[in-house]
């Protein structure tokens, strides 16, 4: 029998941020796994190109949302409107090279890692906060590490590897962005998948949001173009 992950824990998530941006699908006091610090979605920090920063106040959100089946395409497109973690695992890392190969792992615009898996990488260093819950622990299939140092050294640069499996149990995936506030959410209810994006509006402006937005319309017409079946993209 797998011995339970210490890094599932019950606990209480940041009810603030939920009220704020009316996120409902969470319990407030599910079995999470977090990865990050949440922080409030009313101000967002603005970093320059010298690296000045300063906060801005959020006016409100603007949402995209739709809805795919809990199957094979289901779940890519899931792992893709998730940035597959936003991940940034070298490609120059041949350590471990087995483990990438396994999970398909390439690297995209940027050096962003994805994988022709439905995989997400979260580091536990990261900057962005991550909440799952609700899904199996069967979900975290492992750890990629970035070279062959000691373990005490391995534990600053691994990235825990989620893979979506099909008979994963309702739950889902929280990722609000360090950088923009952008706030991606999908969640499992039944046999569908509903995944929404929120992005920040400062102003008359979307702030910081084109990344995200372009990831999340990207899994959105992949799913359209693989499945040919009727998907409604929504906005608010």
């Amino acid at each position: 029998m797998r011995t339970k992950d210490p890094r599932f824990k019950e606990l209480s998530i940041n009810t603030f941020l939920l009220k704020e941006i009316k996120i409902t699908a969470m319990p407030p006091a599910a079995k999470c796994v977090t990865y990050g610090t949440p922080f409030s979605p009313t101000t967002v920090k603005i970093t320059n190109k010298h690296g000045d920063e300063r906060i801005e106040r959020v006016l409100g959100y603007e949402k995209h949302y739709f809805s795919v089946p809990n199957d094979e395409h289901g779940i890519q497109t899931v792992a893709m409107a998730c940035g597959y973690g936003y991940s940034a695992i070298s490609p120059q890392n041949e350590y471990n090279r087995s483990e990438y190969d396994k999970l398909g792992v390439y690297w995209g615009p940027g050096g962003i890692a994805k994988f022709t898996v439905p995989a997400i990488a979260i580091s536990p260093q990261t900057t962005d906060f991550y909440v799952l819950w609700g899904l199996q622990e069967s979900a975290l299939v492992g750890s990629i590490y970035k070279d062959a140092r000691s373990e005490a050294e391995q534990s600053h640069d691994r990235y825990d590897i989620y893979q979506l499996l099909l008979n994963l149990p309702a739950g889902g995936i929280l990722f609000q962005s360090g950088k923009s506030g952008t706030i991606t959410e999908v969640v499992k209810i039944g046999d569908m998948w509903n995944l929404s994006l929120l992005l920040p509006i400062i102003g008359s402006d979307l702030h910081s949001a084109e990344k995200y937005y372009e990831t999340f319309k990207a899994a959105y017409d992949y799913f359209r173009k693989k499945h040919f079946r009727e998907c409604h993209w929504r906005s608010a």
